[in-house]
């Protein structure tokens, strides 16, 4: 896909990356179908209407790993992406408009002044729910 950046390392997705100038017209769904967050892009025309809809609550869920989500509202960020053991494993870099989708540990970084959107998994479990790497 053009303007899509997929990063594995071992056979793992670590982070999938949405470039601003992404322009596949239709909807595109960029995440792996295992991905506990499903992330399309719609690039529709005029008069484009989804019919009324809504989607049935999953029965149970267990061992879901929590992804994330930063849209780069304004401004430029680097991500660190970790292996399960705390490994760096490398840095990308998001700038205004960019969208990345984050399936490991990670830190960031903002290099200019930021606006960030964050997204992921709920409810929120508080601060226990995160496993600090050295």
């Amino acid at each position: 896909m053009d303007n899509i950046e997929k990063i594995e390392h071992d056979g793992k997705m670590l982070a999938i990356v949405i470039r601003k100038n992404f322009d596949n017209k239709g909807l595109t769904f960029v995440t792996e179908d295992d991905f506990g967050l499903q992330v399309g892009v719609h690039i529709q025309d005029k008069g484009f209407e989804a019919k009324p809809h809504k989607h049935l609550p999953f029965e149970e869920l267990k061992n879901l790993s929590v992804q994330e989500i930063f849209y780069v509202k304004k401004g430029k960020i680097r991500i660190g992406l970790y292996d399960d053991e705390g490994k760096k494993i490398r840095d990308v870099e998001g700038n205004t408009g960019d969208t990345l989708i984050l399936n490991c540990g990670h830190s960031f970084l903002c290099l200019e002044d930021s606006e960030l959107i964050e997204i992921k998994q709920g409810p929120y479990r508080g601060k226990k729910e995160k496993k600090y790497f050295n």
